[in-house]
């Protein structure tokens, strides 16, 4: 259960209690039951757009898979989410939710893997995630239902709002999920499958210089234990390539670039061990990597890590 404010233009107070995650062959069911907390009659503005009847603001979130799940909507991305409508009668104006009263909504979403044992919901508003809730296996599949008898329900009871079961052209939505994570010295980035660390060269390097620094240990020392649990050395070698940006020419500055990947390599492989492959190589002042930190008043740039998750192999471009 949850309790935070809703809304686009204005905010209004709610409790959302989650009762499953039920997973089917071709979808995913969320199932909750929403009340507004306020004492008078709020709009509460779950979905995107000018009238929000339908539900399209929750998203689930997958920490372990590492993939966002979007709403199954209607014909494209700017369509309504199947499932729970909360439309007044004869119209497509959302109806207001009332005080006390408990309205069972369910959204549907893309099926997840097999694997998938546990989800958090991450809804698209000033609310607060919902974490650890378990995966269960569906029974009956979803069927769609008409708006409930009363259109005027008091404190206590529960309503139902029509439900819009799949039908037609549908939406699906699956994102992998991107991270950064800055901090003085270090940047990390996951894409995906692929986990990127920047690192500030002058912690590695004095400027010029192809030896490691006093400080570098302790950063290379992440690397390896980063190496150690995303990268298979089963896959293909490490390859660690030397970058420099373009002061001095071009036959100095390629060669400074393989001293540079050389010195990590050797570092790598004194504590990783005989289990990794490894293939240093200098792109000098070419193809050089991406910049994640200003560049410092002497010219230097930065170094880049970068571990594919799930077994690929790392690739370490390091910069003048």
């Amino acid at each position: 259960m949850s309790e935070g404010m809703v809304g686009f233009y204005t905010a209004d107070p709610f409790r959302i209690e989650v009762k499953a995650i039920e997973r089917h062959a071709k979808l995913t069911v969320l199932r909750m039951e929403i009340m507004t907390t306020a004492t008078v009659n709020t709009p509460g503005d779950f979905g995107y757009g000018t009238l929000t009847t339908s539900f399209d603001r929750f998203r689930l979130f997958d920490p372990v898979g590492r993939k966002v799940y979007f709403t199954l909507r209607e014909n494209d991305s700017n369509g309504h989410a199947f499932g729970t409508r909360n439309h007044q009668v004869g119209a497509d104006y959302p109806d207001d939710f009332m005080p006390g009263v408990r309205y069972p909504v369910e959204v549907y979403f893309p099926p997840l893997p097999a694997i998938a044992e546990k989800m958090s919901i991450a809804p698209d508003l000033p609310m607060g995630p919902m974490t650890g809730i378990p995966v269960t296996d569906g029974a009956a599949e979803p069927t769609a239902r008409e708006r409930g008898s009363s259109d005027m329900p008091k404190a206590g009871d529960t309503f139902q709002w029509p439900v819009v079961v799949p039908n037609g052209e549908i939406w699906s939505g699956v994102a992998d999920v991107n991270e950064q994570v800055e901090t003085p010295v270090k940047s990390t980035t996951q894409e995906g499958d692929k986990e990127t660390i920047g690192l500030r060269t002058d912690v590695l390097f004095a400027f010029d210089k192809a030896r490691l620094s006093a400080k570098a240990a302790a950063v290379l020392d992440d690397v390896v234990e980063e190496t150690r649990r995303r990268a298979d050395p089963a896959k293909p070698p490490i390859t660690i390539t030397g970058h420099t940006d373009d002061k001095g020419d071009d036959g100095y500055n390629q060669t400074l670039s393989v001293k540079r990947a050389k010195a990590v390599q050797e570092y790598l492989a004194a504590r990783l061990g005989t289990d990794y492959r490894y293939r240093p190589e200098g792109k000098g002042e070419t193809s050089r990597a991406y910049v994640y930190y200003p560049a410092p008043p002497d010219g230097r740039t930065s170094i880049t890590l970068e571990v594919a998750n799930g077994g690929a192999y790392p690739r370490i471009p390091i910069r003048r």
